[in-house]
């Protein structure tokens, strides 16, 4: 199983509150998978020459791309098939859960100043006006990001 956030477009270097989460969530004592992560993808240059308007995605003046992602395995079966699939999760949801309870917490840690996520800069947001995001990548579906009463307190969707 894998989930992944959608990724985050990045303007400028880390914040030093977003390297504190990030070495925080990737070194967590409580949570040992070693197939969970962050993937930082340089961007710029060329991508960089293309005027917002050409293209469906916006977003021009990247310069890294975040991914966060955590994969398992079910290692239980819980619907007595005989496989080990996602329908083990949905007849037990204690096999997912912490893995979707450290990938949670750590993007929501990360994007805390910004209200849980990667927030577009804009006035009329008081916590995105020093924000060094530009919103996420629209490839990346993410159900998290419609949940405005928990999850995205940003004020956007």
């Amino acid at each position: 199983m894998t989930h992944i956030h959608p990724n985050e477009i990045v303007t400028l270097g880390f914040t030093e509150h977003r390297i504190d989460a990030i070495h925080r969530h990737l070194t967590d004592p409580d949570y040992s998978n070693p197939d969970a992560l962050v993937q930082v993808d340089s961007y710029g240059g060329a991508i960089n020459t293309v005027g917002a308007e050409d293209t469906a995605v916006p977003q021009r003046s990247s310069v890294l791309k975040l991914q966060y992602q955590a994969y398992w395995t079910w290692d239980t079966d819980a619907d007595r098939n005989g496989v080990l699939d996602y329908r083990d999760a949905e007849k037990d949801s204690g096999i997912a859960a912490p893995h979707l309870r450290w990938i949670r917490n750590f993007y929501q840690d990360v994007y805390g100043p910004t209200g849980g996520v990667p927030a577009v800069a804009d006035p009329a947001f008081p916590a995105t006006k020093n924000a060094n995001t530009d919103g996420c990548y629209i490839n990346y579906p993410d159900v998290d990001l419609l949940d405005v009463q928990r999850l995205n307190t940003s004020g956007q969707s």
